[in-house]
């Protein structure tokens, strides 16, 4: 059974990295100045936990990105550890907020694929959904560029990753014509 998998071209990952770390970094900085004020043991011993094993992790994702192995993301881990730190100091509010922060940054960091086979399409795009071959008029890719036309006069147009591209365009399109015309 022939099957192709599709990875879609997903642009805004590093603006969504560099805004989460951006939050990191003001939630840093309000533990530094109440560790600051407060002179507090607690907020001190809180701050350079917080410092010591975020830098810690920030450098093990670094290093491991140079060998091209993706184990984890520190941001996310160091968002869950600022919500920890968060509902020990009693601050549900804020909590809440940056829980409800890292679901959105979860959310809108997925890799959005395109499974295409015999059955039909299923798209990953905001959620899961598929497709039966006989609700679409076309189906084509052509230079990185796929494009599904839906009977419903619905088009859907996306750019592959350029990094991920193992499909033979032609063979994708002979398949694709294959099963429209059953």
């Amino acid at each position: 059974m022939q099957e192709f998998i599709l990875i879609l071209k997903h642009d805004k990952i590093a603006s969504y990295k560099r805004s989460i770390l951006a939050i990191i970094g003001l939630n840093f900085i309000y533990f530094i100045a109440q560790a600051i004020i407060t002179n507090e043991t607690k907020a001190i011993n809180r701050c350079l936990f917080l410092v010591i094993i975020s830098l810690s992790l920030f450098i093990a994702e670094y290093l491991l990105s140079k060998r091209k192995k993706k184990v984890f993301s520190a941001a996310i881990v160091v968002c869950a550890l600022i919500i920890y730190i968060y509902l020990k100091m009693h601050i549900w509010w804020v909590a809440a907020a940056m829980t409800l922060i890292l679901l959105l940054y979860l959310f809108a960091i997925q890799i959005h694929i395109i499974h295409v086979s015999v059955e039909g399409i299923k798209l990953s795009v905001f959620g899961k959904r598929s497709l039966r071959w006989e609700q679409l008029n076309n189906l084509v890719m052509k230079d990185g560029l796929v494009t599904i036309d839906l009977k419903n006069n619905k088009l859907i147009q996306q750019y592959l990753d350029e990094s991920s591209i193992t499909v033979n365009e032609k063979e994708f399109n002979d398949f694709c014509k294959k099963q429209l015309n059953k």
